[in-house]
């Protein structure tokens, strides 16, 4: 009781000796004179913008891959991934601007710039002998960000063709207020990568990017601008292949430093990929850090679901996958060939049997790997027997066909003779394991 007493004289007594000027500085913004203190602030705000790009990608795949021929989203045992239709749309071309995936990856390539921005216009205002930080360096950064710039300009002028042009919260005389025309972007594009590709780094020696592996180059802005020629005709109506074929051809011979390819198929897609000298520019693949490809959305989500992750592939780390991605069948029901051109992707890799990704992935640890698709029986290594179906009874027996197979044995015929992106079971399509 004393206690009490003591400390509820002590708190008037505290209060009476506090501060009572509570009025707040509010900042609108934050600038150079608030935010860069010292050389860490300006490595943290100039490589923010690489974090949010790797994030990005996870937006792909619905966009580019789910629209095209090799993949589909199949409406699973009659209702599973509908979810209103819009796989159905993405697969069939006849996807609204009510279909979260358009907008998502608008408003993914548009934060990007935005950030980007933002680093430009504060350190464009700095000088970096201020802060202990070498000059090159520092220049490397600002021609780092201006590359990643135009990575995502690139990817929204593939998607959607007719942008504005946003190069500068800070001057808006730089931008435009509406949107330009396919030509003025590309223009804008090749200008910046005709000024990056002289004034980038290059890669000095073989054995990889290593620590700089998410750091552009002078060849990764050079892949850049093969990747804007060879689309120029489909992007502007203005054919480019002669300049595409030129800037392919300096890269082969080494004249923004040395590449070549590895020995092995799969180096570039390890989890040590850093020591890849076929990659030019790339995302780490990290198991200790960094494999947003291995999540939601992703190519986690084009494995069989239940517990393949733990008693087939001994990946713990993400969970247990999803079967929403699979391949596009090259069988009927009755196991006849399509006789369409388009898609078909095993039927194609098939015509090489020799062709040793055609064997069944298998994890052999250590970060290695053989085979790039699942098919068939897949074995449950933890338990015995197989991996079940999602009614976890059925074995799962992966064709390359699309229908209501659910338990009938490999090559049965079935009477159910629809086969469609709305009609199929666990067991439809081939799975590709690939980063």
């Amino acid at each position: 009781m004393k206690t009490q007493i003591k400390y509820s004289f002590l708190l008037p007594l505290l209060l009476l000796f506090s501060c009572t000027d509570l009025t707040e500085t509010v900042y609108d913004q934050i600038g150079t004179t608030n935010f860069i203190q010292s050389r860490s602030d300006i490595l943290a705000l100039a490589i923010r913008p690489y974090d949010h790009a790797f994030w990005s990608i996870r937006r792909l795949p619905e966009i580019q891959e789910n629209s095209a021929d090799q993949w589909v989203t199949y409406t699973r045992n009659g209702t599973l991934w509908y979810d209103g239709g819009k796989y159905v749309r993405s697969h069939q071309h006849t996807w609204t601007w009510d279909d979260d995936y358009i907008n998502q990856n608008w408003e993914a390539c548009w934060a990007g710039i935005d950030q980007i921005n933002n680093v430009l216009d504060i350190l464009g205002d700095i000088n970096p002998s201020d802060y202990d930080m070498d000059a090159d360096e520092f220049n490397n950064l600002l021609l780092g960000d201006r590359t990643l710039r135009v990575w995502f300009y690139i990817r929204l002028l593939d998607m959607y063709r007719n942008i504005p042009l946003y190069k500068s919260i800070k001057n808006t005389s730089l931008n435009t207020e509406t949107q330009v025309s396919p030509q003025q972007t590309f223009d804008f594009l090749e200008s910046e990568l005709l000024d990056l590709v002289k004034k980038l780094p290059q890669k000095e020696s073989l054995g990889g990017n290593g620590t700089k592996q998410e750091q552009w180059n002078q060849a990764g802005a050079a892949s850049l601008l093969v990747r804007l020629y060879l689309n120029s005709e489909k992007w502007t109506g203005t054919a480019r292949y002669d300049k595409c074929e030129e800037y392919a051809q300096k890269i082969i011979n080494g004249e923004y430093g040395p590449y070549q390819l590895d020995d092995v198929w799969d180096k570039p897609f390890k989890w040590n990929n850093i020591t890849s000298d076929e990659l030019i520019y790339a995302f780490e693949s990290n198991r200790n850090h960094t494999y947003n490809h291995y999540s939601s959305d992703m190519y986690w989500w084009a494995l069989p679901c239940g517990k393949v992750s733990t008693c087939y592939f001994d990946f713990t780390k993400e969970g247990n996958p999803n079967f929403r991605y699979a391949l596009s069948p090259g069988l009927d029901v009755d196991g006849k060939e399509y006789d369409y051109q388009l898609g078909k992707p095993v039927r194609k890799f098939l015509k090489y049997p020799s062709d040793y990704r055609l064997k069944m992935y298998k994890n052999l640890g250590n970060g290695e790997r053989e085979g790039m698709f699942l098919y068939g029986y897949i074995p449950n290594t933890k338990e015995g027997g197989y991996i079940k179906q999602t009614n976890g009874t059925d074995d799962l027996y992966i064709r390359d066909q699309a229908g209501f197979f659910f338990n009938a044995a490999p090559g049965a015929t079935i009477d159910d003779k629809v086969s469609s992106v709305e009609h199929a079971d666990d067991n439809s399509g081939w799975r590709m394991v690939k980063y």
